[in-house]
């Protein structure tokens, strides 16, 4: 057993005897477990009704101050928290930051599930998917890479928006800001580069469940129509939107981003967060981009790419990159001097070209090296989940492939041989010439 499987059976161990112990264990000596949680005198049958006839009673502050009926609803009360005090501090943090949401409004663990795929067939599709994507030298041109890629994120949506958060991309650490601010920021410099207007309708291509989405038009105000092949994510997009109160700056529309339903010259903007690295040609996504956008508008994306550092001669780099691809549903990484090349071929003036990752940039896989706790900790979950027939079966696979595609990104990071955030800006001249430029 090599150094990293002892390692991570060593943590699964000490990960379950914590779990045995402190929180299904006793919060203290001859406490109380997490198995033995009731309703104290209330029979359990009416625990739910007693709560609601109790939540019902207290809502009313300014009816309650001399209410004859207070007493008694103290008692019920102690009766619905009592075990869970005496359970302790570690049952409320299992069931707010378990398995409750990543992040507000979130997925919860409990609600896991193969996105648009049946309980009982995620298990074989996680099989189906591993084996086309183990061999990236025959993907290159297959048809069948977009069908691939939409049962890639049924597999790995809900555990994405349950471990990660709405934004399905990265972003560089920035001193004093948490995650979620730093993936804000990162998100609106997008919007800012292509000079978004309010009321400018503008395209997001490859919008996942719309975290990027979300942001970028309540800090623009412009009309935001995002496509993913995911039809899964349409409904988790949608239903975000809504809650959000921005379905009216948001739409998501369901289709494949090499063959958009839209018309030629009707965005104002267009840009894709970590997204066109799906594409089996990035010249043929990049071509249908171009068309839909009016002329001298700009556009921007953030690239996966293999950087200057990246040797190809070198085994361990060679395994970080396909060890990235085959997590990740990537029918080939590109090197970072094909993306410019690639955006003149089609028509594009490239206006800017930045690595974002650079120096002075921040770590942007810091998280991904803290999450590996947290990884222990949900992977417990997803099991568990798993064996009651909570979650589907082949979650636990998928959930340790993620893992592993998180060790290579991460390495891909520390070597400094992998970006996920190239930056190229764009401009869709005013009148397409003749010809253009391929240099």
């Amino acid at each position: 057993m090599d150094s990293l499987a002892l390692f991570c059976t060593g943590a699964l161990i000490a990960g379950g005897i914590y779990w045995f112990v402190c929180i299904l264990g006793p919060a203290e000596q001859k406490g109380k477990r997490a198995v033995d949680l009731s309703g104290g005198s209330i029979s359990a049958e009416k625990v739910q009704d007693n709560y609601k006839q109790y939540w019902s009673f207290f809502r009313r502050p300014k009816e309650i101050e001399t209410a004859e009926k207070v007493p008694d609803f103290v008692d019920t009360f102690y009766n619905l928290v009592t075990d869970i005090y005496e359970w302790g501090w570690g049952g409320i943090y299992w069931f707010v930051c378990i398995l409750g949401p990543a992040e507000q409004k979130g997925k919860r663990a409990v609600d896991l599930s193969g996105g648009s795929i049946s309980a009982e067939k995620v298990q074989d599709n996680y099989k189906q998917y591993w084996s086309f994507f183990r061999r990236p030298k025959e993907i290159e041109t297959a048809e069948k890479v977009p069908d691939f890629v939409d049962t890639f994120y049924n597999l790995v949506t809900d555990i994405y928006e349950w471990g990660w958060g709405q934004s399905f991309h990265f972003s560089p650490s920035i001193p004093g800001k948490s995650h979620l601010e730093a993936t804000r920021l990162h998100e609106q410099m997008a919007v800012d580069l292509i000079n978004v207007k309010p009321g400018d309708r503008i395209l997001d291509v490859g919008c996942g469940v719309g975290g990027p989405m979300r942001a970028i038009a309540a800090h623009s105000r412009a009309k935001v129509v995002g496509i993913t092949i995911n039809d899964y994510q349409v409904n988790r997009a949608r239903m975000h939107n809504k809650k959000a109160g921005l379905d009216s700056l948001c739409e998501v529309v369901q289709g494949n981003f090499l063959e958009m339903p839209f018309p030629d010259n009707s965005f104002d903007g267009a840009y894709s967060i970590e997204a066109t690295c799906h594409a089996p040609k990035l010249e043929e996504v990049y071509s249908e981009i171009f068309r839909v956008m009016k002329p001298g508008s700009l556009y921007v994306s953030y690239e996966w790419v293999t950087t200057d550092k990246f040797k190809s001669s070198d085994p361990e780099h060679v395994e970080v990159i396909q060890g990235i691809e085959r997590g990740d549903a990537l029918p080939g990484l590109r090197n970072y001097a094909d993306i410019a090349e690639t955006a003149r071929k089609v028509g594009f003036e490239v206006v800017k070209e930045k690595d974002l990752a650079k120096p002075p940039a921040k770590p942007w896989w810091t998280r991904l090296k803290m999450g590996r706790i947290a990884y222990w900790r949900n992977h417990i979950v997803v099991t568990i989940l798993s064996a009651l027939g909570i979650a589907p079966k082949g979650t636990v696979d998928v959930h340790e492939m993620l893992f592993k595609t998180a060790d290579y990104l991460t390495r891909g990071g520390d070597t400094g041989i992998f970006s996920p955030m190239h930056m190229i800006l764009c401009r869709k001249p005013e009148k397409k010439t003749e010809e253009t430029s391929s240099s």
